[in-house]
């Protein structure tokens, strides 16, 4: 039989271990090619999604399916990790899921959006996301992902994960030097260490360079993504599909750290308790 008619048929294990192997393969090229690290964590971040599906599959074929009627397009990677955890009872840690939801956006910023990113940085985030497979894989499927790389690729992972200990070591090695405490940094969003020079906003493992915002209400500086919207605890007025603030309660800035969050919430509540209670007395009606 002519090897050219022959259907290549992967199920979705064999897939997820496809897509590891031209990750690895992709991330030793990007030595040479910065470029590469793009398909490397798409490679990796799609290995991740199908072996979630997988798991899926083991349980129930329809699963994999976001309409277990019609069976048409399969569920994303956020809904794979809602249905593992609801339907499987097996679950997973805050830590892994906000690792998780910034694979997927940074997946779908290289495939949809322009792209900037340090190498370094893509390279401690592809580690991350390769040991998050692996061990998803030794605890779901009782094997490891190293081992089912082509033996050519295995050599790579201990050669990273050695290259990433010597980097920690030079940061606690220009901490200590610069008597730079653990006070004075943060844990770094793209790397997991506490490696990030606050007044420097610099991370000195993986070179992550991040403005830091101060939260308008405790003055202290966060990374972006640790302030939350509080717009949603105004008052709005609505003529139809229009909205107008009527009253933002002197928090004009919208935005507030987590620990500031629950004292805001308090401190409108008793404003919104005291203009009641001052209309009612005044006779106003509603304030």
């Amino acid at each position: 039989m002519n090897d050219d008619l022959e259907k290549v048929k992967l199920n979705l294990y064999e897939n997820a271990i496809c897509f590891a192997n031209e990750a690895i393969s992709c991330a030793i090229k990007a030595d040479e090619n910065k470029q590469k690290w793009k398909f490397a964590i798409i490679n990796i971040v799609q290995t991740i999604e199908l072996s979630f599906k997988e798991l899926l599959f083991r349980e129930h074929y329809t699963l994999i399916y976001y309409d277990v009627i019609k069976r048409d397009n399969t569920v994303t990677l956020s809904d794979a990790i809602k249905r593992i955890e609801s339907i499987l009872n097996l679950k997973f840690s805050e830590k892994e899921k906000r690792n998780i939801t910034k694979a997927q956006k940074l997946r779908n910023q290289m495939i949809h959006n322009e792209i900037e990113f340090h190498p370094n940085q893509a390279q401690m985030h592809f580690i991350k996301m390769f040991s998050l497979a692996n061990f998803f894989f030794i605890k779901n499927f009782q094997c490891n992902l190293i081992d089912l790389l082509e033996p050519s690729l295995r050599e790579y992972i201990t050669e990273t994960k050695d290259m990433i200990k010597e980097l920690k070591e030079n940061a606690q090695k220009y901490f200590d030097e610069n008597e730079i405490l653990i006070s004075d940094r943060y844990l770094c969003p793209m790397c997991d260490n506490s490696s990030f020079v606050i007044e420097e906003q610099k991370c000195y493992v993986c070179s992550h360079q991040e403005e830091l915002i101060e939260c308008p209400s405790c003055k202290e500086k966060y990374f972006e993504d640790n302030l939350e919207d509080i717009s949603n605890l105004f008052e709005y007025s609505s003529e139809g599909r229009l909205y107008t603030l009527e009253n933002d309660f002197g928090y004009s800035d919208t935005v507030a750290c987590s620990d500031c969050i629950p004292h805001i919430e308090e401190d409108i509540e008793k404003q919104k308790d005291d203009l009641a209670y001052y209309a009612e007395v005044n006779d106003f009606g509603k304030y």
